[in-house]
Order: C-alpha cells, then structure tokens, then sequence
C-alpha cells in the first residue's frame, strides 16, 4: 500500500453545521485520494459530533481527537502533527473549503520540486487574493513584514513541520511566526501563483474579525523580531511603505537572477 502523501488537518471549535459540511466535503471530495484526515475538535461542548461521523464514515483513513479542554488553535494544530503519517501537511479551517483540485495540483508540483514549503492565492469571501502585484512578484522577503498568505493555503514537508512545530506563545498569527522562522533556516517556499486552491471565510463570527488587536500583537512581534517594527508607523501605514518595500525586494530579487544568469 503506498505511503499516505498528504496529511489534512483540521480543527474545529464553534463551526456550524453548513460550514462543517463544506470543509469536510470539500476534502473527501478531492480528485488526489492519497491522504488522510485528522480533526481536532477543540471543544469539549462540541455539538456536531454525529454529522461529523456520518460526513466520515466511508473513509478509512481518519483520526479524530477530542481535546478534554479548550487548547486553542496552535496547540490542537500541533496535536494533529504528532498524529501525522503523511509526506506533507496540509492545512484547512473548518470554516473554509479547499477547491477540488487542489491536492491533485499539489502532488503534481511537490513531486517534482524539492521544496518543502508550498502555498498558493485564495479567494477570500470569493475575492481572488492578494492582489495581483504580490501574486505576480511574490519573495519569500516580502514575509518579513507582512503577512500575504493564507495559513489554510498551506502545505509543508511532515519531517520539517514535526521538527519545527508551531510556536504556542502564538495564540494568533502562528502562521506568520513559522513562515518567519522557516526563512530564519532559509527554506525555500514555492509559491504557486496560477494556481487558486483556496477558499477563505471572513465574516462577524471570525477569529480575524473577532480578534483584530489580538492578532495584531502578535504580528507586531514578529516585526519586532525582524527589525521591522517601524513599518506600523501610523504615517508610513498610511503612506503604504509596505509598497515601498515590496518594490525594493521585487528588484533585488529580479537583479539576482540577472547575475545569476550572466
């Protein structure tokens, strides 16, 4: 039997039953069957547990685990990685749906490229995102002072994940802590532009909703560890200098290859 390629992880808080449904659909009906399915549900109180079964129960390879407590997201996400077989995680909210082709492209990619870091655009609340400038210039440099990919949009090599885990003083932005650190070890991130894998919900119920100036601590942290604080500015957020930034990185990059090539 072959090794499991993709594990798809999953935890599930307070989601209600339609966005369940979607998320979990979306999964099982994939056109690449080679993973497996692991949910954490993150909610002692969780109501949803036989739609839950009934959504999984013709196919084999799912572990479901119930934390006794509310662990909060890093925590559950990093239960789920010890739990893993698969060559790759793969990440996806509860409350948002994978388009069905979206491991077929993967596996299509990540077998012939040694990258272990691998993501793509999403559409977010059915918004193609980001814009077309970063889908089109992306550098990994542009991740050290903001955030533009989707952490459901994420697929990473299992032995890398499982070495480095997500940090858990990171209640939010976790996503963007480990894209940070993965650079610190100068991973390669491939970055599918053409590729649409995703879709994002942002509504009133939403952690980046609820939960802006949480989130945005812990972003602001990461900047600091960076050396990159001073981009929040209230002047120069207005004056966009992220703009700025990514020009400067979009035309180092575009040299280097230059000089490569000569």
């Amino acid at each position: 039997m072959d090794k499991v390629f993709f594990s798809i992880i999953i935890a599930l808080y307070k989601e209600n039953p339609d966005q369940i449904k979607t998320s979990i659909k979306s999964i099982i009906n994939q056109s690449y069957k080679n993973f497996e399915i692991i949910i954490i549900i993150d909610n002692p109180n969780f109501l949803h547990k036989d739609l839950l079964l009934k959504l999984l129960n013709k196919h084999d390879k799912v572990k479901i685990i119930y934390n006794h407590k509310n662990l909060g997201l890093t925590k559950s996400l990093n239960i789920g990685i010890g739990e893993s077989v698969g060559e790759y995680i793969v990440r996806q909210d509860g409350d948002d749906f994978s388009f069905k082709n979206r491991l077929k492209i993967a596996y299509l990619k990540l077998s012939k490229n040694t990258t272990k870091v691998y993501s793509t655009p999403a559409k977010v609340n059915g918004v193609l995102k980001p814009n077309f400038f970063i889908r089109k210039f992306f550098t990994p440099a542009m991740l050290r002072y903001k955030n533009v990919l989707f952490h459901g949009a994420l697929i990473i090599k299992s032995d890398l994940l499982k070495k480095v885990m997500y940090d858990e003083e990171y209640i939010y932005c976790q996503d963007f802590e480990l894209y940070n650190r993965l650079l610190d070890f100068s991973e390669s991130f491939f970055y599918d532009k053409n590729n649409i894998s995703y879709h994002h919900t942002i509504n009133d119920k939403s952690i980046s909703f609820l939960k802006k100036s949480e989130q945005r601590k812990f972003f602001c942290k990461v900047l600091k560890r960076n050396g990159y604080e001073w981009t929040q500015n209230e002047i120069l957020r207005t004056l966009r200098i992220d703009l700025v930034l990514d020009m400067f990185w979009i035309i180092k990059n575009k040299l280097i290859k230059y000089e490569k090539i000569s």
